[in-house]
């Protein structure tokens, strides 16, 4: 149990700080996450999970567990220079009169489709990566609660009825 926690409290500072300041930067992480997490073997099932259940079609205000997701995988990244345009209340993203200036694959994967949207960028994964970890941080802060509150009554809890230490 202790070593559950100090692996999960732990798990937010496994993140490296390589990133140039953008949003969602797949390099800001280290190969072991991107490896354990966006791995090819199940980043086609979490793509057609997102997909499913229209992650990108949800607005951000109706479920805050999705807004990593929403920023990193349903629009372009800021750095590729695209303009978002209301189309029949849904939003398309235009590239800027002179082409993205950036020429970085997530700019040129970048799809209006709703079945593709950044679904294949890096930024998408960088942030599937930040969902978990703070995923992970809720869940190694509730771990860590539980297992304190269990320590500082355990030893009321092995007591018997009459006062005395059970074996």
């Amino acid at each position: 149990m202790i070593t559950g926690l100090v692996f999960f409290g732990t798990s937010r500072e496994v993140k490296n700080d390589k990133g140039e300041g953008k949003e969602f930067a797949l390099e800001r992480y280290s190969s072991w996450l991107q490896e354990y997490l966006v791995n090819r073997r199940y980043w086609g099932a979490l793509k057609k999970c997102v997909v499913d259940h229209q992650v990108c079609t949800r607005h951000s205000s109706q479920d805050s567990s999705i807004k990593h997701l929403q920023g990193g995988c349903c629009k372009p990244p800021p750095y590729c220079g695209f303009r978002p345009i209301e189309n029949n209340l849904t939003w398309v993203w235009e590239p800027p009169n002179s082409g993205p200036p950036s020429l970085e694959r997530d700019c040129i994967t970048w799809s209006n489709d709703h079945d593709k949207r950044c679904l294949d960028c890096g930024t998408c994964k960088a942030a599937y990566i930040e969902n978990s970890l703070s995923n992970w941080y809720y869940k190694a802060t509730t771990l860590f609660c539980v297992s304190l509150v269990l320590l500082v009554f355990s030893p009321c809890i092995s007591r018997d009825d009459r006062g005395f230490k059970a074996p």
